[in-house]
């Protein structure tokens, strides 16, 4: 596994947060590790890994000591060990490193292991040591050596189970949380890996229960080849625009000839191409579908969010409301917060909860029918919207009554909802029609 350490720093900035010299050079120590590592090939293995170091040690990605060193816990007792020259250590085994090595036996058989004698036993403070440390990591969550089971329990060919794949190190234990870390530090391994723009990349196929099709062409209407089954390996060898599904335009050319969904594939990327995929030559288009979606194009991303004076349209400046605005006047609807509707009638939108009212009252039209550039719009507390309501762009609407919407600020990232939601029509309280 190559990685490009300062691309996966950078991309770790701007998608998750700033950080600190110490944990920049922590992350470079484990990419480094991780590269050397020839026993962890599957990147999924690589990014549970450093999503166990980010919760094992409190996110400063350095080995640690354990908080109370033992205090109150049965391994926390002082024990006096005599190596075989007839000097004597008194050590407190309590957890160290990266994943917290922990009990006296655990020390005594991983230091063994790692074929450093009993090094560890009578000194477990090399277990802080950042290699020690990684190999103790590495050799533990392979081999099952902390609870009885490890990697490959969870994350196989036949599957990535990331919430279960906690039990490795400890039970259930924020196991949500861990799960989500790992799979946004697999999309930054993916995204930062050297060299595999060159040729084929292995992912996986994902979101299919039934299984996915492989097909002729960008697009439903070219004929299936065959079906490949949930989880399974793929090899993509390029990516192409084709036919809109699920939210997603892009698809993937295979190592066999035939395309696939992006929507159906773990690519680090859902709305757009994601490199270091190369973009195919010459592939096959589909008929013209259903516009696509447009992705996070709004111009005022950077922007402080309820900048005083409000943005061109008098919403506040990264909000669901300045958002929507922003779509319906690229549509050529000349739309702000206090506009005068069909009817000649002035009012205002307001917070989003306000919207439908004040469409109606101004002349727009307001009903339960989803339509590609409608607005949908949310009561309070409505389908796990705030207290003030929300709204949303239309950019799909799909048979299966399904929808495709883009926004800002749907709990809890603040800005652009990546991959856009793809969501029952039913959960939104009502679609105001603007054009």
């Amino acid at each position: 596994m190559k990685i490009d350490h300062q691309m996966f720093i950078s991309l770790y900035e701007g998608q998750v947060g700033a950080l600190d010299d110490s944990q920049s050079s922590g992350i470079d120590a484990l990419l480094g590790f991780l590269e050397q590592d020839t026993d962890v090939s599957d990147v999924r293995w690589a990014a549970y890994m450093l999503a166990t170091v980010k919760e094992e040690c409190a996110g400063t990605w350095q080995p640690i000591e354990e908080y109370g060193m033992g205090q109150g816990q049965s391994y926390g007792n002082p024990v006096t060990v005599t190596d075989p020259n007839g000097n004597t250590y008194t050590n407190i085994y309590y957890g160290r490193g990266y994943v917290q090595l922990t009990w006296e036996a655990n020390y005594e058989k991983m230091s063994q292991n790692l074929n450093l004698g009993d090094q560890l036993l009578y000194h477990p403070e090399q277990a802080l040591d950042p290699p020690t440390a990684y190999d103790i990591m590495s050799f533990g969550m392979r081999n099952g050596s902390f609870t009885g089971v490890g990697l490959g329990d969870f994350i196989n060919d036949s599957g990535c189970d990331y919430v279960d794949a906690r039990m490795i190190v400890n039970g259930l234990d924020n196991a949500g949380t861990i799960a989500g870390y790992a799979m946004t530090l697999e999309s930054l391994l993916r995204q930062s890996s050297a060299g595999e723009g060159q040729g084929p990349g292995q992912y996986h196929i994902v979101n299919a229960p039934d299984g996915v099709n492989a097909r002729k062409g960008p697009g439903t209407s070219f004929p299936l080849v065959h079906s490949i089954a949930n989880n399974s390996p793929i090899d993509i060898t390029c990516q192409v625009q084709g036919q809109v599904v699920n939210g997603t335009n892009i698809w993937n050319q295979l190592a066999d000839g035939t395309f696939v969904s992006d929507f159906y594939c773990d690519t680090p990327y859902f709305d757009k191409f994601s490199p270091p995929i190369p973009m195919c030559q010459g592939a096959p288009q589909p008929s013209p579908g259903q516009p696509a979606i447009k992705g996070d194009d709004y111009p005022f991303k950077d922007s402080p969010p309820d900048q005083e004076g409000g943005d061109p349209w008098a919403f506040y400046y990264r909000e669901c409301t300045s958002f929507v605005a922003w779509r319906m006047n690229q549509l050529s609807v000349n739309f702000s917060n206090h506009m005068t509707g069909p009817n000649g009638t002035a009012g205002t939108f307001g917070d989003g909860y306000t919207w439908a009212d004040n469409a109606l009252a101004i002349g727009f039209g307001v009903d339960n029918t989803p339509t590609v550039g409608a607005i949908a719009h949310y009561d309070p507390d409505v389908s796990g919207a705030g207290d003030l309501g929300h709204v949303a762009y239309v950019a799909q609407v799909n048979e299966d009554g399904t929808i495709v919407i883009e926004e800002y600020n749907w709990f809890p990232a603040y800005g652009y909802s990546n991959p856009p939601r793809v969501i029952p029509a039913s959960d939104v309280t009502s679609f105001i029609h603007i054009i």
